[in-house]
């Protein structure tokens, strides 16, 4: 159990949760280090999966997807995939969106414990979407549609897919929502270097930010490259065309993929807009879907909020 702390002066906590599919369980850990030590915030944002954890935090059900997490098993997770190949995605995530609608409570956000803001992505116009009302199920789901691999979601008529290749950490829109100390939890930072901070350091001397339309318009050319892949490929998929061209396989091509952009995109947006206290949980080793891997996920999202709240 970790000692109670107090933010210096009277602040308003947001806490913004960002993206990592599998590693994004360590934001459970997070949430219950802060809560031992009596942090509470009182705005929440998240992107992906970080919109997910986020969303039971908001409606104070942390328990019913730590429960759930505890227990997952490689095969769980490989029911809870509905393969609609070669579609938009190549999951509906119609079996997610079930266990989350009966697990959450509150069905829309204006009814949650705590102010709730999920990201997505537009797919035609590149632009990030900040989702504070209306259905939580949708907003979640839209949140986490990674391309090529969950099918977009249609949302009062735009097209929208993961947060996370817009605003992979959104210190932003928590701050937005009202808060004047933001704590944000970077699960994608030791996927390819265990100097991330460092490379923050050094990005805000030096970025140079563009408009958001502009630096991501190409997010749909991006899809659409990787459905013509996964067309070229169908056939082929499921006799072995791994083993004999040894090529990584698509899910492999999509996760390294989304890695880079929301790696690279996270260092220039927190150099510009860092938060007041980042914590970043040691998990670059779980893969993009070792859900199952849940526990070791949490420990190191504990393990990393004790030791930045031991730095405060």
């Amino acid at each position: 159990m970790l000692r109670r702390r107090k933010i210096p002066g009277r602040k308003k906590v947001g806490l913004a949760l960002g993206s990592g599919s599998a590693r994004g369980w360590a934001h459970i850990g997070v949430i219950r280090a802060l809560n031992e030590a009596g942090i509470k915030a009182k705005f929440v944002a998240g992107t992906s999966i970080g919109a997910f954890v986020g969303a039971f935090y908001a409606s104070g059900r942390m328990k019913n997807i730590e429960d759930f997490t505890s227990l997952l098993t490689k095969r769980q997770v490989f029911t809870m995939l509905d393969l609609v190949f070669p579609r938009s995605g190549l999951l509906d995530g119609d079996k997610v969106s079930e266990f989350f609608a009966e697990q959450i409570g509150p069905k829309m956000m204006e009814d949650l414990e705590i102010p709730f803001s999920t990201v997505s992505t537009d797919l035609d116009s590149g632009e990030e979407v900040v989702i504070s009302r209306g259905d939580i199920l949708d907003a979640v789901r839209a949140s986490l549609s990674i391309p090529g691999v969950f099918t977009p979601v249609m949302l009062n008529g735009r097209m929208l897919v993961d947060g996370g290749l817009t605003n992979p950490v959104p210190v932003d829109v928590v701050r937005e929502m009202g808060a004047d100390f933001v704590i944000a939890v970077d699960v994608n930072s030791s996927i390819f270097s265990n100097n991330a901070k460092d490379e923050v350091a050094k990005e805000r001397s030096a970025v140079t930010w563009r408009k958001r339309s502009e630096t991501f318009g190409a997010v749909k050319l991006f899809e659409d490259k990787i459905r013509k892949f996964a067309q070229e490929k169908e056939s082929s998929l499921f006799k072995g065309w791994r083993k004999k061209e040894k090529l990584p396989g698509i899910l492999d091509v999509i996760s390294t993929s989304m890695n880079i952009i929301e790696v690279q995109l996270t260092r220039m947006r927190l150099a510009i807009d860092p938060p007041d206290m980042l914590i970043t949980p040691d998990v670059g080793d779980i893969g993009f879907a070792e859900f199952h891997r849940a526990y070791e996920a949490m420990e190191a999202g504990y393990r990393a909020a004790e030791k930045a709240l031991d730095s405060m």
